[in-house]
């Protein structure tokens, strides 16, 4: 029955004023919106809370903060995404594009920590989510187009749309689905 829901990544650390933050957020009008996380020195791990608090560490591309508004859930279609997984941030973000009145990302915000960059998730071992979380982004982001074209322009769906293609080109072209070549191949025609 909340207002709200707030979903992080089971690693993410929250600064003392994270609430605050995104009460004041919800106030200026954004139904939605992500926060992305900084990077702390992963030698603070063993430091009381204080020291990671006070420590302004780096920013960080990567999606794993999303708020919404209640309303939206019900709306959302996620597909069949493994969680905790490359990609599985994707569908969640294509999903607040097109339902959300206001959504924003946050990149510089000082909210929310991870400490150290190891990129557990990167290795070969997790190829298999990686290609199966790709695949179902691009189905569920053509739907989602086919429903409203203009979530295309929007500046977050470029941004990974050109992960997409990143992806795509960059690992065995044909373990990928042709909803994913869809965007990739609509991309490159775009760009020449």
């Amino acid at each position: 029955d909340a207002d709200y829901f707030i979903q992080t990544n089971a690693d993410i650390g929250l600064m003392p004023h994270f609430y605050v933050l995104i009460k004041d957020l919800i106030d200026k009008g954004h139904d939605s919106f992500c926060i992305n996380k900084r990077i702390l020195l992963e030698e603070l791990k063993d430091e009381p809370l204080s020291m990671m608090w006070s420590n302004l560490g780096i920013p960080h591309a990567g999606h794993d903060c999303f708020v919404f508004r209640r309303e939206l859930w019900p709306l959302m279609n996620l597909g069949d995404i493994v969680m905790g997984t490359p990609w599985s941030e994707t569908t969640l973000i294509a999903n607040l594009v097109m339902f959300a009145k206001n959504f924003k990302v946050f990149k510089e915000q000082h909210a929310t920590f991870h400490l150290g960059d190891r990129r557990v998730w990167l290795p070969h071992t997790y190829n298999d989510f990686r290609i199966w979380n790709t695949n179902e982004f691009a189905r569920i982001l053509k739907k989602l187009v086919k429903r409203n074209r203009k979530i295309l322009k929007h500046e977050t769906i470029q941004y990974l749309l050109a992960k997409l293609q990143q992806e795509v080109e960059g690992y065995h072209w044909e373990t990928y689905s042709d909803d994913c070549h869809y965007f990739v191949n609509r991309r490159l025609k775009v760009a020449v």
